[in-house]
């Protein structure tokens, strides 16, 4: 549905106020916007206020006639080239006539006008302005489409670039692995192929430890050096494109130290051990206490149980789920509320926030690597904090799901065995 087109200003200029009746009564229901003004200084003033398609001006007024302020509105540069057509009673003499198109009159009627003469003029210069109207918003559209184009285009090469890195890396990691098959086939060895496996996944670790942080840390450091010599001498585009690059080699980062996290969980082989789930919660926000305090943050944890598990890993879960509850809050302060119940064999543990919530056709989508809901312009991250949730909850035999209702908030839910349960290939994992 097209919107509605706006009515034109058209502007009367007479000091005669039956002058002014009789030209609205002609107008008034052709649809536009009648504006009247009762001397030549009040004209110029509405003229600065608002925008005209044409103005009638009498030309016999007290103080400044019709003549010296069509010079004025010819003088300046927002009015310039505006429609006067001039109104008189008085003098049609040839003179009269040409004094009024020398001064940058469009017609010349003598009034009483002609109703149907008067409303032919007003409604050409009217479909003049309109017209006029639309090429100009037409214009500022496709300049504002070429901005949003350019922009998507730096988005989509900078995603590319880094889906290309990913790429090179999983083609590596692919050809690793098809070697390492080959081999446990030949052999008829799981346990070497197990031996193997970690070895892959200590190289792989070591060459983003190493060989990819170092150049980026180097990047970033000289990246903040310039930024800090020509902060002064930099401006516009070439400081946008500065932090751009700066941004980007911070992202990377960030992307390369969770991918080391995320290698590092199957090689890890900590004895399980009993843990108050309790204590573990309570320094897990203390750690995270600087952005509780940032966002006002408001954590509720209610009285939770002992499992079995790797300490350290299931600090990362409940600290990627805090994270994300304060980090995709909505409008109000944030809430969020720890809980745990026993269901069947197991503990089933509970995060729930008041967040932007998350619409139900995304819910296995959140936990797949690098799948985002979000531009990481509006919200930092890697993508891959929820699989790391999911991974290490099935490495216990239990799983993780979400609940939730857009704008309302979400729920969090992941279960753990209630009694002692070895750890187990979380691709056997049924729970």
């Amino acid at each position: 549905m097209e919107p509605e087109t706006p009515k034109a200003n058209i502007l009367i200029v007479d000091d005669n106020s039956r002058n002014l009746l009789s030209i609205k009564a002609i107008l008034e229901n052709d649809g536009y916007n009648l504006v009247e003004a009762r001397s030549g200084s009040q004209a110029l003033k509405c003229l600065i206020d608002q925008e005209f398609a044409v103005v009638l001006l009498d030309v016999v007024m007290p103080v400044m006639d019709g003549f010296e302020v069509a010079k004025i509105i010819r003088s300046r540069e927002k009015t310039r080239t505006l429609p006067i057509i001039f109104l008189t009673g008085v003098s049609t003499d040839e003179r009269s006539v040409f004094g009024g198109y020398s001064v940058g009159a469009v017609d010349y009627l003598l009034t009483p006008v002609v109703p149907e003469v008067l409303r032919t003029k007003v409604s050409v210069f009217v479909d003049l302005f309109r017209k006029s109207e639309e090429i100009k918003r037409q214009a500022k559209a496709l300049t504002e489409m070429e901005r949003i184009a350019h922009e998507k285009a730096l988005i989509s090469e900078r995603q590319r670039h880094e889906l290309e890195m990913l790429r090179l890396k999983e083609e590596y990691l692919e050809h690793e692995r098809d070697i390492e098959a080959e081999n446990a086939r030949k052999l008829g060895n799981q346990k070497l192929l197990l031996e193997r496996s970690n070895a892959e996944l200590e190289r792989f670790a070591h060459i983003v430890s190493h060989d990819l942080q170092e150049p980026l840390n180097t990047l970033n450091v000289y990246c903040q050096l310039l930024e800090r010599e020509l902060s002064e001498k930099l401006e516009g585009k070439p400081m946008e494109y500065l932090r751009f690059i700066l941004s980007a080699t911070q992202r990377m980062r960030s992307l390369v130290r969770d991918l080391l996290m995320y290698s590092q969980l199957d090689t890890r082989t900590d004895e399980l051990k009993e843990i108050n789930v309790n204590d573990m919660v309570m320094r897990t926000l203390e750690d995270l206490q600087a952005t509780i305090n940032k966002h006002g943050a408001e954590v509720h944890v209610e009285t939770l149980p002992s499992v079995f598990c790797d300490q350290v890993r299931l600090s990362q879960v409940f600290q990627n789920l805090v994270s994300n509850a304060i980090k995709f809050r909505g409008t109000e302060t944030p809430r969020i509320h720890i809980s745990a119940e026993h269901e069947d064999n197991f503990w089933k543990f509970c995060v729930e926030d008041n967040g932007i919530g998350i619409e139900p056709t995304f819910y296995n989508q959140i936990f797949a690597i690098f799948n985002r809901l979000h531009s990481s312009d509006r919200y930092e991250g890697t993508g891959i904090g929820l699989t790391t949730c999911k991974k290490i909850i099935e490495s216990y035999g239990g799983r993780i799901w979400v609940e939730s209702i857009p704008q309302c908030g979400s729920r969090f839910y992941f279960t753990l065995p209630a009694e002692y349960h070895p750890m187990v290939d979380p691709a056997l994992a049924t729970r």
